[in-house]
C-alpha cells in the first residue's frame, strides 16, 4: 500500500529512472519527477524520454536547467565502454553531478510541498554504476541522506531502489512486480551519444546485455524533431 510520504524521482530518461519511477509509484502517496538539462550531449533524446513516460503514467515532470554548473566526464567526450576497478573513477564521470541533482530536486520538491514532514529522493542506480561512478555508491548516497536532511530540518531519504543489484536484475524485479514498465523501460534512452544508440558506450553496452539477458527487444529511438522546438517535441509547451 501506498504510505504518505512524498517522493520526487531524478527522471534521467534511461532505463534505471524508468524503472525507478515504476517503483516509485508503487510505493509513495504522490510522486512527482525532474530532469536535468545541463550540457549532457544526450540532452534531448534522454528528455524526451522521460517526458514521455511521465506524460504515460500522469506523473508531474519538470526540467531544470543547470548552466555552467558542471564539467569534465561525458560533457567533454563520450568515451566507449571500458570495465573500471572499484577503486577507479570511469572517464564518463562528471564531478558533483548526483549531488548537484540531488541537492537541487529537494530545493524543487520543498517548494511543492512546502509542509512536508518526509520526503524521498528517489535515484537511478545499479550494482554496475558503483564501479567508477562514486556517487553511486551506498556510502555517497546515505551520507547524502543526512546531508540533505539537516540542510532543511526534514526527514530527506535518497532512495536506489536498485542499487544493489545489476539491470538484469533489476528488469527480473520490474516483470515480476511492475510487469506493465517493461514498454517504458525498453523505450528509455541510455545512450551517452546524441544520435545515438551508438552502441559502444557503456550505457549501451550494459542496457544491450541486460536486455538480452532478459528476452527483450531495445526500443529506443532518436526522437524526430520535426517542428525545431525542443520544448515543444518533449510535450511542455
Amino acid at each position: 500500500m501506498n504510505d504518505n510520504k512524498k517522493a520526487c524521482v531524478l527522471l534521467s530518461g534511461g532505463m534505471d529512472s524508468t524503472a525507478c519511477l515504476h517503483w516509485a509509484l508503487t510505493k509513495y502517496g504522490e510522486v512527482r519527477a525532474v530532469g536535468f538539462d545541463y550540457g549532457q550531449p544526450q540532452r534531448d533524446a534522454e528528455l524526451t524520454a522521460a517526458g514521455r513516460v511521465a506524460r504515460r503514467r500522469g506523473v508531474p515532470f519538470e526540467i531544470i536547467a543547470l548552466a555552467d554548473t558542471l564539467h569534465s566526464g561525458i560533457l567533454a567526450a563520450v568515451p566507449s565502454h571500458e570495465s573500471v576497478p572499484s577503486s577507479s573513477i570511469h572517464r564518463a564521470f562528471v564531478p558533483g553531478r548526483n549531488l548537484v541533482f540531488l541537492s537541487v530536486a529537494l530545493s524543487r520538491a520543498m517548494r511543492w510541498w512546502p509542509d512536508v514532514g518526509r520526503l524521498r529522493l528517489v535515484i537511478g542506480a545499479v550494482a554496475e554504476d558503483t564501479s567508477g561512478f562514486p556517487d553511486c555508491t551506498g556510502a555517497f548516497l546515505q551520507a547524502a541522506s543526512t546531508a540533505l536532511s539537516a540542510a532543511v530540518a526534514v526527514d530527506v531519504k535518497v532512495r536506489a531502489p536498485f542499487n544493489t543489484i545489476t539491470k538484469a536484475e533489476m528488469l527480473a524485479v520490474a516483470s515480476k512486480f511492475f510487469p506493465d514498465s517493461l514498454t517504458d523501460i525498453q523505450e528509455s534512452w541510455s545512450c551517452y551519444a546524441g544520435r545515438g544508440p551508438c552502441g559502444t558506450c557503456t550505457p549501451c553496452v550494459l542496457r544491450a546485455s541486460a536486455l538480452a539477458e532478459s528476452g527483450l527487444p531495445d526500443l529506443a529511438k532518436v526522437p524526430a524533431m520535426t517542428g525545431g522546438d525542443v520544448g515543444r517535441e518533449r510535450g511542455f509547451s
